[in-house]
């Protein structure tokens, strides 16, 4: 019942008939730590260890084929893997392993002495993997709906100790980049000429837990045992003594649903012209046109929402767009071209002026626990904080009853979510984009003065700017 809840502990010291069952299960269980002397805190000692081991290499061919022609190509392939363990169990071993293959070929054909053309071709693979191991077996203490066999993180706000389990914040990140190119470089007397296009396929395949993890977390800040003034709370009690309640103040768990894949292109073309007006004054004048193409994902498994109705859009299954699948619109505005403008003047013999302009664009990343792909009804996040008014009310779910009180992953359908339903929204955490969101545009510029004193001085001064707008800004929605 409540009515410890008025009435102080006698010697200030929780009753056993009042512990939380699960915790004294942890407490008293091997996989805990015995103290060490006979100190209230500091009475035990974890020991780390990490190491990084890392390899890599590179392999290059060069054949000139004729006298025009020239072939490269070069792979290059590196394995770092940087692993960590902790000698208490409860608090687990990491992994993180970093490897990469790229690979490119290229050919460069001399058409006359005026004119040359370059292609190429590369791929990028960068298959990122980091989380948590447990060498333990199942460590979850039977804990209802837990949903990895990790105890969860057990944090303690402002606790004498951190916390111990561990919320296994885990993640794949497969990053490919597929890259095709070619320049002609054309030189007619003053002029020195480059055109060409460049073609991007992006490919990321993704499993994030959220940030509070595969494994879950429970935080306990000390707000259900603090002092009370007739019923009103005038001081916070110790995390450490809700814990001992089985009371969190803070129950999150991350999202399964497994890998989603995303994909993008950039296509690009350029012209670009270095100009020798007169000996003592050059221009460079390009061009450059940019498109990215919204991220898609390969079995629609995206949701976004519309921000005053409410509106749930599933990806390809709706007509708001002109990219339904993607959720938000390919932008094709006036941002896509981009000058090139430099100019280099020398007026006096020791004196030279430099200036330049370029406008570039780039989708950034976001992070992927921001993406559409992390909504229901494809992943099922939880984040719910429960506040300890003035009447000391007891939180909704207790740690003994774990995650059960939260809709498992899988039972949200595309349907349920159409019709809003609570099945899949309940306590969620969602993320909405911008339906007009694009990449984003970096205008630079710069002015210098040079000027020589003598043989051995010169002085500079110079301006350089800089000025970045439509900036991502993905919307964390937590219900």
């Amino acid at each position: 019942g409540m009515a410890f809840c008025s009435t102080p502990f006698l010697n200030n010291q929780i009753p056993m008939q009042y512990w939380s069952p699960l915790a004294l299960k942890i407490l008293t269980s091997p996989q805990y730590p015995a103290p060490i002397n006979g100190n209230l805190v500091n009475n035990q000692v974890n020991t780390t260890h990490s190491q990084t081991n890392g390899d890599q290499g590179d392999a290059k061919v060069d054949w000139i084929a004729s006298e025009k022609d020239h072939i490269f190509g070069r792979y290059s392939e590196q394995k770092v893997v940087n692993p960590g363990t902790n000698s208490q169990p409860l608090l687990y071993n990491s992994f993180n392993n970093f490897p990469l293959y790229n690979g490119v070929l290229d050919y460069t054909r001399t058409v006359s002495p005026t004119f040359v053309n370059d292609i190429r071709g590369g791929v990028n693979y960068f298959p990122v993997a980091t989380g948590n191991s447990n060498s333990g077996g199942n460590t979850n203490f039977g804990l209802p709906g837990a949903p990895s066999s990790f105890l969860p993180g057990l944090n303690f706000n402002g606790g004498n100790v951190s916390g111990f389990g561990n919320s296994d914040v885990t993640q794949d990140f497969a990053s490919t980049v597929i890259q095709a190119e070619d320049t002609a470089i054309i030189t007619k007397g003053a002029h020195s000429v480059r055109a060409g296009f460049q073609y991007f396929r992006e490919r990321i395949n993704v499993f994030y837990s959220g940030n509070e993890g595969l494994a879950g977390q429970f935080t306990f800040n000390g707000q259900y045992t603090g002092n009370t003034v007739g019923g009103t709370a005038v001081s916070k009690g110790i995390p450490e003594a809700d814990f001992l309640l089985g009371l969190p103040e803070q129950v999150g768990v991350g999202a399964g649903g497994g890998t989603w894949g995303q994909r993008s292109t950039i296509y690009a073309a350029f012209v670009q012209d270095d100009w020798k007006v007169t000996s003592n004054l050059t221009l460079n004048l390009g061009l450059r046109y940019e498109l990215h193409t919204p991220w898609d994902e390969v079995h629609n498994r995206q949701t976004n929402f519309q921000e005053f109705t409410g509106q749930v859009l599933l990806s390809g299954q709706t007509n708001l767009f002109n990219d339904n699948n993607a959720l938000y619109n390919q932008y094709n505005g006036i941002g896509n071209w981009q000058p090139r403008v430099g100019i280099a003047y020398s007026p006096a013999t020791n004196t030279v002026i430099r200036a330049s302009y370029t406008l570039s664009s780039y989708l950034e990343g976001t992070g992927t626990n921001l993406r559409l792909t992390r909504n229901p009804p494809w992943q099922n996040g939880h984040l719910v904080t429960y506040s300890s008014d003035a009447d000391l009310v007891l939180p909704p779910t207790t740690l003994d009853q774990g995650f059960s009180g939260f809709s498992a992953n899988g039972t949200c359908t595309a349907a349920l979510a159409l019709a809003s339903s609570p099945a899949c929204f309940a306590g969620a955490t969602i993320f909405t984009w911008d339906p007009n969101d694009r990449p984003a545009l970096a205008n630079q510029w710069n002015v210098s003065i040079q000027h020589q004193f003598g043989n051995s001085t010169t002085a500079q001064v110079a301006y350089v700017g800089q000025n970045n707008d439509h900036l991502m800004v993905p919307i964390n929605a937590s219900q």
